[in-house]
Parts: C-alpha cells; structure tokens; sequence
C-alpha cells in the first residue's frame, strides 16, 4: 500500500495507495519515461539497458547494425574498417585501405609486393609491378607508365645513352664503332 513519502514518477498515477505505469500499450515504464523495451537503443530488453554504439535493439536484444560485425564485443563497420576489413581482425597493410569489405590501395595506385604505387609515376613500377627503369642519373624517371631519358637521350636497352658519342650505341641503338673508331656527331669515325 501507500504511504508518506511515495513519489510516484511521471509516467505513473497513485490508485488505491500504489503508483500504477500509465504507460501506452506495448511500453513499459521505466525511471526515465515510457519506453517500448523492445526497440529502444537505449532501454533495450530492460529499462536502462543501453546498446553499444553501431547497435540496434531488435526484439529487446542488442545486435549490430546493416553491414557491422561484433569483434570483441564492440561493432565494427566491416565494409571500412582497417583493423576489421571484411572480418573481424583482418588488417589491412599500413598503405592499403578497407574499401567494400576489401584491403585496397588507393584509386589509381596498383599493389606491387604489398606496396601501392602509381604505375605511372613510380621509377621502380613503371607501367606493371616490377619494371625498374633503369640508367641511373641520365633517366629522368616514370612518366605516364613509360621509362623516359633526359632530353637529346636515347634509351637502348634499358639505359640511356647519348648515340652521338656513345661507341656501343653510335647513330642508333646497337650500332658499335670497331675498336679503332669513336663515335662522334653520330657517325663511327677514326680517333
């Protein structure tokens, strides 16, 4: 029964000496107000029950939502997150990112031995995963996919040469100057 000192809360009326829930049907009362425990986020399955954030109260249980997973014990977004990508702990590579459920580089970068790179500008991936562009200091580098030389250079077999005085490339790419001739302007002419 009633009695000095009862407060009934908001959502309750005093009846016959007992605080009684006013609640609407399908609700039940808890401190905070009239809630439906079985699809408040907040008072889920039992008042002051809160879900964790990235959850849903269905049915008075706590799940995760559309496209999240539960990795120890807190939802993850599986289609973005790098340390849960597609699956709870799948990580993807410090350079790679979670993209669709999937580790990926970056669009327009390609993966070449773990790394992501440009295979238009990158000097050690020049046009597919692998071609280094080599002839040290006379290659300029990797430009749109293709090895390029310094100008007025010529590239032969993989390093650049000046075919106006280079002997094993005289004129054009494999044309050598016998052992008593130099080349110069070009041409294989004697010393």
């Amino acid at each position: 029964g009633g009695g000095c000192g009862i407060i009934c809360n908001g959502t309750q009326v005093c009846s016959n000496g007992s605080c009684i829930s006013t609640c609407p049907m399908g609700q039940t009362s808890c401190s905070q107000g009239c809630f439906d425990l079985q699809a408040d986020t907040e008072n889920c399955g039992a008042c002051d029950r809160e879900c964790a954030q990235g959850e849903q109260c269905i049915g008075g249980i706590c799940y995760c939502s559309g496209g999240h997973g539960l990795c120890n014990g807190v939802c993850r977004d599986l289609q973005s997150d790098r340390s849960n990508c597609g699956m709870c702990g799948t990580t993807c590579p410090f350079n790679q990112g979670c993209i669709a459920g999937a580790c990926q580089c970056p669009v327009g970068q390609t993966s070449c031995n773990g790394a992501c790179v440009d295979l238009q500008t990158s000097r050690n991936n020049c046009g597919m995963c692998g071609n280094a562009c080599q002839g040290g200091p006379l290659t300029v580098g990797c430009v749109q996919g293709m090895c390029t030389c310094q100008t007025g250079l010529t590239q032969c077999n993989g390093l650049c040469v000046d075919t106006k005085f280079d002997r094993m490339n005289c004129g054009m790419c494999g044309t050598t100057c016998a052992n008593t001739l130099t080349c110069r302007n070009g041409s294989c002419v004697p010393p």
